[in-house]
This record gives C-alpha cells, sequence and structure tokens, in this order.
C-alpha cells in the first residue's frame, strides 16, 4: 500500500491513536507529510495545540477518542469512515505504563493498565475491522514495545501487557490474512519520549512505604538515564513509513539497538544461563536496599508444609493436590462451584489433610477470605500453585469487550490476585514457592483461542516478573507450560456468543478449528504427568535453575520451533496446520 505520488489521487486514510506526544505524535505528522490523510486521536483535545501547530496545512485532522471508552471509540472511527470513506491503516499506539512492584498494585491499578494497553487497542481494532474485511484490504500497526519481548523489574506490570499485544498481533494476523488485512507490531528499545516522565506510580510506592522502595527508586532513576544514542520516536515513525512500502509485512520490527540485541542475546543463552544473568542484574539493584524479611512465628507454622492449590476441583489442579497430600503437605484445594467438585470432597473424605476451600480468584473478598483460612488454621504457606484458569474460545474480532476482559479476570488478574494476598504469608516463614500453570499458548497462538494465548502470554512475563521481585523474600517463583493433556478444558470452555452465530465473517473456519482441537484432544496424556513435574518441580534443592518446565512433547516442539525458527519459517509451517489461514489468491 504506497502512498501516491500524484497529489490528486484520492489519499489513502490512516487512524493514529495516542498522538499527544512522543511516537504517535511523529508518526501522524510523518504520514501527513508522505500522501496520508492521518486521523489523529487524542484523549484530551486541550493537549492538542502542539500538534495542530505543527501541522498546519496538512491533510491531518485531530479528533477526541479515549480507548477505554467504548462511545468514544465508535463516535471516532464512525467519524472517520464519514469523512474519508475507508480506513487503510490503523496505528495503535495509545498506551502508558505502571511503575512499581506487582506485589503491592491494586486491582484497580492493575485492570486500568490492561483497560488502556490490552482492551483498549482490541475495541479500536474490532471497530475498524469490519470495513476493512468489507473492502479485502487494510493493515493494522500495533506499537507494542521490547517489553514485549522480555521482562523487566519495576515495569513487569506493563511489560505483562505487552506481550499480551504480542499475542494478539500474532492471532490477529491468523485469523485476519483470508482478509488480506495485514497485522504487525512495532517494538522499540528505549526511546526518547515523555513515555517514561509520564509512568504511573503504584501508590504504595508514591507512599514511600513499599517493601521495595529503595530498590524500586534505583530501578527507577536507572531507567530514567537516556544514553545519548538513544533513537527519539522519528526513529519510530520513520520505521512506519518503511513498513507501508513492503507488499507484505513481517511479524515484527525491533526499533533500537537493545530491541535488537537484547532479544538476540536471551535467544543465544540458555533459559537457566538467561535466568541467572537476569538474577545478577537485578542483585545490582539490592545493594544496601534488601527487603527485610520476616521471622517464623511460632503456634502453627512451627511444623509441617502447607499448600494452596486453586482450581482444584479437576484436572491438573486435582492431581496436584494428590500429588502433595501423598508427599505429607497439608493441601488447601481451592474450588468456585461445590457441585462440579465431587471428586474432590470424595478424596477429601479419605485425605484429613487435604481440606476443600471455596474461593472464587475473580472476588477480591473470596480470595482474601481463603488466604485468611489458611493463616489462620496453619500459620504458614510453603506452596502456592496457581492452576486456576479458564478458556474463552472466538475469534478476537467477534469477542465482546466483556468476553475479552474475563479471559483475563480469571488468569490474569485473578493469579495476581491470589499471589498478592498469599506472600506476606509466606514471608512468615521466610520463604516459600510459587507454580504458575502456564501453557503452550503463551508461546504459541492458535486461531479461535487467541485472547486466552494472549492471557497465557501475560502471566507467562508475569511470572519472570515475580521471579525477580520475590527471590530476596526467599520466595521462588516458577512455571510449567503444558501442551494437550486430557483435562476437562473442552468441555470447560466458554464459548463466546458469536462463535456459533453463522452470519460471523469466521463462520467458515469454525469447523477446522474445532475439528483440530478435537484430533489432538484424542490423543491427550493423563493429567497426571504434568502433577509429576510439578511435584518434581517443588522438591528440588535449588529450583530456581529450573523456572520454566515444558510439559509433553507437543509443548516441547512446537516451543522450539517458535523460538529457533524465522517468523516467517514459523507461519509458513503454520499454514500447513491451518490452510486457511492464506492470503486470498
Amino acid at each position: 500500500m504506497n502512498s501516491p505520488g500524484d497529489p490528486r489521487e484520492k489519499r489513502p486514510a490512516a487512524l493514529v491513536t495516542g498522538c499527544s506526544t512522543g511516537i504517535g505524535y511523529e508518526t501522524a505528522l510523518l504520514l501527513a507529510r508522505n500522501g496520508w490523510r492521518v486521523f489523529a486521536t487524542l484523549r484530551d483535545l486541550k493537549k492538542s495545540g502542539p500538534l495542530r501547530a505543527a501541522s498546519a496545512g496538512s491533510s491531518l485532522e485531530i479528533l477526541p477518542m479515549d480507548v477505554d471508552q467504548p462511545g468514544s471509540v465508535r463516535r471516532a472511527v464512525a467519524e472517520v469512515l464519514r469523512k474519508a470513506g475507508a480506513i487503510d491503516l490503523l496505528v495503535n499506539n495509545a498506551g502508558w505504563g505502571a511503575f512499581g512492584s506487582l506485589e503491592e498494585f491494586t486491582d484497580e491499578e492493575i485492570r486500568a493498565q490492561y483497560e488502556t494497553n490490552v482492551f483498549g487497542l482490541m475495541r479500536v481494532t474490532k471497530e475498524v475491522l469490519p470495513s476493512m474485511r468489507a473492502r479485502r484490504s487494510g493493515r493494522i500497526l500495533h506499537i507494542g514495545s521490547l517489553a514485549g519481548r522480555m521482562t523487566f523489574t519495576g515495569i513487569a506490570l506493563y511489560c505483562s501487557t505487552k506481550h499480551a499485544v504480542e499475542a494478539l498481533t500474532e492471532g490477529l494476523r491468523t485469523e485476519l490474512r483470508p482478509f488480506n488485512v495485514q497485522v504487525a507490531v512495532v517494538e522499540p528499545g528505549n526511546i526518547k519520549t515523555p513515555f517514561k516522565a509520564n509512568r504511573r506510580k503504584a501508590k504504595a510506592f508514591l507512599s514511600g512505604r513499599s517493601a521495595y522502595q529503595g530498590v524500586l527508586q534505583k530501578v527507577l532513576e536507572f531507567g530514567n538515564r537516556t544514553s545519548p544514542w538513544t533513537p527519539g520516536p522519528q526513529a519510530v515513525a520513520q520505521k512506519v513509513l518503511e513498513i507501508l512500502q513492503t507488499p507484505r509485512m513481517a511479524v515484527r520490527y525491533p526499533v533500537g539497538l537493545d530491541a535488537v540485541l537484547f532479544p538476540a542475546i536471551r535467544w543465544c543463552l540458555p533459559m537457566t544461563l538467561y535466568d541467572l544473568l537476569m538474577e545478577r542484574l537485578y542483585g545490582r539493584f539490592l545493594k544496601g536496599h534488601r527487603p527485610p524479611v520476616q521471622e517464623p512465628t511460632q503456634g502453627p507454622a512451627a511444623s509441617g508444609r502447607t499448600a494452596l492449590v486453586t482450581g482444584a476441583n479437576s484436572g491438573y489442579g486435582l492431581e496436584i493436590a494428590k500429588l502433595l497430600v501423598q508427599r505429607g503437605y497439608r493441601v488447601y484445594a481451592t474450588y468456585r462451584d461445590k457441585a462440579r467438585s465431587l471428586e474432590l470432597f470424595a478424596l477429601a473424605r479419605s485425605a484429613p489433610t487435604l481440606h476443600p476451600l471455596p474461593m472464587d480468584v475473580t472476588r477480591r473478598a473470596s480470595v482474601q477470605g481463603a488466604l485468611r483460612t489458611v493463616s489462620r488454621k496453619e500459620g504458614r504457606l510453603d506452596v502456592l500453585v496457581n492452576n486456576a484458569g479458564s478458556v474463552t474460545a472466538g475469534f478476537l474480532e467477534d469477542l465482546s469487550d466483556g468476553e475479552l476482559n474475563g479471559q483475563f479476570d480469571v488468569n490474569v488478574f485473578g493469579t495476581l490476585r491470589v499471589t498478592r494476598a498469599a506472600v506476606p504469608l509466606m514471608r512468615v516463614t521466610g520463604g516459600g514457592r510459587i507454580l504458575n500453570l502456564g501453557s503452550i499458548s503463551g508461546r504459541v497462538v492458535f486461531p479461535g483461542i487467541g485472547a486466552y494465548a494472549a492471557s497465557k502470554f501475560a502471566l507467562r512475563s508475569l511470572t519472570e516478573g515475580m521471579r525477580m521481585e520475590l527471590r530476596p523474600f526467599g520466595i521462588e517463583v516458577g512455571e510449567i507450560a503444558p501442551g494437550t493433556f486430557a483435562t476437562k478444558v473442552v468441555a470447560n470452555t466458554r464459548m463466546a456468543a458469536k462463535m456459533r452465530d453463522r452470519k460471523s465473517a469466521y463462520a467458515p473456519f469454525r469447523a477446522q478449528v474445532e475439528g483440530l482441537v478435537e484430533k489432538e484432544f484424542r490423543k491427550a496424556a493423563p493429567a497426571s504427568i504434568v502433577a509429576g513435574l510439578a511435584g518434581s518441580l517443588l522438591e528440588l534443592p535449588r529450583w530456581r535453575v529450573r523456572p520454566v518446565i515444558l510439559a509433553g512433547t507437543d509443548a516441547k516442539v512446537m516451543a522450539f520451533l517458535k523460538e529457533r525458527l524465522p517468523d516467517a519459517w514459523f507461519e509458513w509451517l503454520f499454514r500447513l496446520a491451518f490452510p486457511w489461514s492464506r492470503f486470498p489468491r
């Protein structure tokens, strides 16, 4: 989609979000100067003065849009379509960064970060897509970040949102290819913009009473130092213009030396060696600022080992609970629906150290009540297994805001909610271990479950962030990423409302996706294998040398191919499995 050389030709239209400063500002201006009719959106028009002055006499028009508000998005997109007739390019740039420790963010702070960076991005994309599909033409560029490929302490919450954006990019590429709509992500590294100055700091850090205060202050000061060779936002805008000159967009485009070099270093290093490097780098910030560790209390904490397993009514959670009971743990196994937990209660009747515990991870009061029960009865917590999760099936464009939000509320916000409530209790005994149940979908995005994959990409990033932040407290964090195993995941999958809608543009592809899923689960191995790996992981004397365990041959093969093959080669293999996901001839 080259911009026309003859100014008399109809100019292609571009919609760019978040244009008050930085990357959005420079991208909108550069596109307008190179033959595009640009609609630049801002949440607050009071900040439009500099852009208005710089774009005087050009084809750039400024519109109000708050990506957090569905009505605002609908009105802005409708206005662009009314004036331009079509949207040829969408640049999803609106976003911001949160700063603080994962343990100390509030539910409201976590949700606000995701509302803009993930849900807002998809809100705008879904509003634009029908017109692009109807024309069988269009390009979508997400402004991601190096933080979508790596996780850094202090900004781990922000990193998790950008990991989710990476997954959404890959999912949309597969699902939209039959409609000739191209999708890619631009990954800037350290860029000279107001982004760092505009970070929203966690209330706990601003109060000066954070358990991580000294460490976070050093991290903040280090991050705010900008190297003299760091590019400005013009470099990202120029990259966008270069991308638009190519007939087919690649998956991702790094901008800046660090955005190229850091992922390459990670790719070259074995996982355990990379993890050790991150531990050493984080250790530099800990000098003189090591968080205090509480001494063990007397009473119930004096003996025995206690574990909390979420989502233990079936599948991995139930099998892990069984194994831990056999290994001498007092296990608190949580469930949400007693009527669907008959096997758990039957097991508890014959195992006196297994205690079913009601908990809904999407409700703060429920989580806190469950942890108070464990604290009152045991006085300690040695192991937390974050297994509770759900799968929402549906093509990304078809998912409602509520369905997308619900997927993250369980798999991401729920995991954070439980972990934040459990960590203080783990400090009572000077340490503990946290195991997060991830998925191969946290590394590879399959069509029809893109929202699930985005939540697991985010969880993978959060696991890395927790691992760095909690080590000084003696709390180790790791992940098991299973492939296909025999659980109730298919039976319990939440189907999006439009998944069965014959009028959906994706209806012709649904049966093919479902057929492949059913074929895979027919040959699935038992969930007890994953439980065995979890038990081994929890018993290792130095668990940190195994930050991630890939469970199942399919998970190991898919992860190896994804990590080692160029994106273009991996996508080619993917199209062999999903033949409909090809560009039309």
